[in-house]
């Protein structure tokens, strides 16, 4: 899942929600000095991360965030996505956009993007 919205817009409240859905009961708080942090879960692992502090792909890769990608065992929830759209552009996920109304009540946006990467590959 990724997170996508400006300082104060609820992703790490989202993330917390998530985590709580999925049995979670450490407490999930921002990973924004960390980038990547993995909690134990019921069904496996569940992985916050947060690439504020990044700058591009090739930060993000450093993490190793790439093999996370491509374990679908792993459950990761990506605050600050925008930060590395060129290498979560193919996977499959749900996009999560919020954003802050002028009353202060949040508004959310929710997508489903298709991994791309398996189209035009089979004739």
């Amino acid at each position: 899942m990724t997170l996508y919205g400006s300082v104060g817009s609820g992703k790490t409240v989202i993330s917390q929600g998530i985590a709580a859905g999925l049995g979670i009961t450490e407490p999930i708080t921002s990973a924004t000095f960390t980038i990547l942090v993995e909690y134990s879960a019921p069904f496996g692992r569940f992985v916050h991360a947060d690439l504020y502090r990044l700058h591009g792909s090739d930060e993000a890769i450093e993490t190793g965030i790439e093999d996370l990608l491509s374990d679908q065992s792993i459950i990761t929830v990506i605050e600050w996505a925008d930060r590395a759209a060129d290498l979560l552009e193919p996977v499959e996920t749900v996009r999560v956009a919020l954003s802050i109304e002028a009353d202060g009540s949040r508004r959310i946006e929710i997508d489903w993007k298709e991994d791309r990467s398996a189209e035009g590959g089979a004739s």
